[in-house]
C-alpha cells in the first residue's frame, strides 16, 4: 500500500514538473497568481481581481501548451487557452460577481438596441482585459527591445507583463 502511494506521488511529480517553457515562464504564472491573491487580500474591486485572474488563467494555459512536445490537434493552443479561461474564471464568477449598469442612449426609443440599460459584470470584463493584456505583453516587450536596438534588461518580459497588469488594475480600481 505504501509503495503504491509513493509511486503515485512520483508519477504526479513527473507529470506536474515542467520540462520547458518558452513563451511564459513559471515565474510569470506565479506572479499573476500572487497579484490576484494580493488584490483580494487588500480589498480592491472585483474588476481588478478579474484582471489578474484572467491573466493567470491564460498564463497557465500557455505554460501547459508549451509543456506538450507537439501539437496533437489543430488549434490546440487556442483550445487549451479557452478551456483554461472558462474553467478558471466562470467558477470564480459566482463568488466574485460585481455588477454595474451601463446606460446607452444613442438612438431610438428606450428598449431598442441602442437605447437601453445593460448589466455588466466587472469581474468578467476584468478577466477578459487581463487575458488580452497577458497575450499582448510579449509583443510589447519585443517592441521595446527593438526600440533599444535589441538590448533587453533582466526579466524584461516579466516586468512588462506584471507592469501592464498593475497599470490596468489601477485603471479598473479608479473606474469602478
Amino acid at each position: 500500500m505504501r509503495r503504491s502511494i509513493q509511486f503515485a506521488l512520483v508519477v504526479a511529480l513527473i507529470l506536474l514538473t515542467p520540462m520547458r517553457a518558452a513563451a511564459h515562464c513559471p515565474l510569470c504564472t506565479v506572479g499573476a497568481g500572487v497579484l490576484a491573491i494580493g488584490a483580494g487580500a487588500i480589498g480592491v474591486q472585483y474588476g481588478v481581481i478579474g484582471v489578474f485572474i484572467g491573466a493567470f488563467s491564460i498564463a497557465i494555459s500557455l505554460w501547459i501548451n508549451n509543456l506538450l512536445k507537439r501539437q496533437y490537434i489543430k488549434y490546440q493552443a487556442i483550445l487549451i487557452a479557452s478551456s483554461s479561461f472558462i474553467l478558471t474564471v466562470f467558477p470564480l464568477q459566482r463568488i466574485l460577481a460585481d455588477y454595474t449598469s451601463i446606460y446607452v442612449d444613442y438612438s431610438g426609443s428606450y428598449g431598442s438596441l441602442l437605447n437601453r440599460t445593460y448589466l455588466v459584470d466587472k469581474f468578467i470584463i476584468g478577466a477578459i482585459v487581463g487575458a488580452i493584456v497577458l497575450a499582448v505583453a510579449p509583443n510589447i516587450s519585443k517592441y521595446i527591445t527593438a526600440i533599444y536596438g535589441g538590448k533587453k534588461i533582466l526579466r524584461q518580459n516579466l516586468i512588462t507583463t506584471i507592469g501592464l497588469l498593475i497599470i490596468f488594475g489601477i485603471i479598473f480600481q479608479f473606474l469602478s
